[in-house]
């Protein structure tokens, strides 16, 4: 997959699913999946996504559930060709028409646009994704807005996954994503079968205490991460103990998948 940071001249027609896709749940590989299939009618698949690291829609305050390396590796692995990632401040003033014609038809030359009900662009998100199938129509650009899924009459979103995660409801939050929900920590020290390691404060944060867990996403789970939050989330240092050979090295960062909270430190 090629990520493109900033929005580029596309040199082929297009197929582009267009949001943030934090967590990559079932919803959000549901829209990639259609784009996905446009390959077969002639159009590379794409993604327009945004970087909210200076500033959040609306100025809002928030973390995200992974690092974007994340979500790229799961839109890669579905099938996406290109990524564009977009900073957030560079579009936030455009007007919904400029969005359309200029960004998506002019420089990506897009054909086909993928999104979810809730998607929200121009001027103070000001247009939703019925109006934006409206306003393409027009131009022989056919947008399809895809519904929101549920589980047990509870619609699939990140926020009710990071609420799972911070109550310490991991495998809560794993049967909603559809795979096992980890963390990633950056290895700081390493004493006899015990590693340590500090994860980035700037994601959400499982609830501090005991897992159930193991040492990357397919493993067995057959060790035990205590996750210790300091300073009020703002030092947050990750211990994890593990057994047998093969041992990270210093300053690798290891995905740490955590099945089940088994309480307290």
């Amino acid at each position: 997959m090629i990520l493109i940071e900033g929005i580029k001249e596309f040199e082929i027609e297009s197929a582009v699913a267009v949001g943030y896709f934090d967590g990559m749940h079932p919803g959000h590989k549901l829209i990639i999946g259609k784009t996905v299939k446009a390959k077969d009618r002639g159009f590379v698949p794409a993604v327009l996504t945004f970087d909210f690291s200076k500033k959040r829609p609306g100025g809002k305050i928030g973390k995200d559930l992974f690092p974007k390396q994340e979500k790229y590796r799961e839109m890669q692995a579905l099938g996406i060709e290109i990524c564009v990632e977009c900073d957030f401040t560079m579009i936030e003033n455009m007007t919904a028409e400029y969005f359309l014609h200029e960004v998506l038809i002019g420089r990506m030359r897009c054909k086909e646009i993928f999104c979810g009900e809730d998607f929200r662009f121009g001027h103070n998100r000001s247009t939703d994704a019925e109006m934006l199938k409206n306003m393409a129509k027009p131009e022989g650009v056919v947008v399809e807005v895809i519904p929101s899924l549920y589980l047990e009459d509870k619609i699939i979103s990140t926020t009710g996954i990071k609420q799972f995660v911070e109550e310490g409801k991991v495998d809560e939050a794993a049967r909603i994503l559809g795979r096992n929900y980890g963390i990633y920590a950056t290895i700081t020290d390493i004493q006899n079968e015990k590693i340590l390691g500090f994860l980035d404060g700037g994601l959400t944060l499982p609830k501090a205490g005991r897992y159930l867990s193991s040492i990357g996403r397919e493993a067995s789970p057959d060790k035990v991460a205590k996750i210790v939050v300091e300073d009020n989330q703002k030092n947050p240092k990750a211990t994890v103990e593990i057994s047998g050979d093969k041992t990270p090295k210093i300053n690798e960062k290891i995905f740490i998948s955590l099945f089940r909270y088994l309480g307290e430190l």
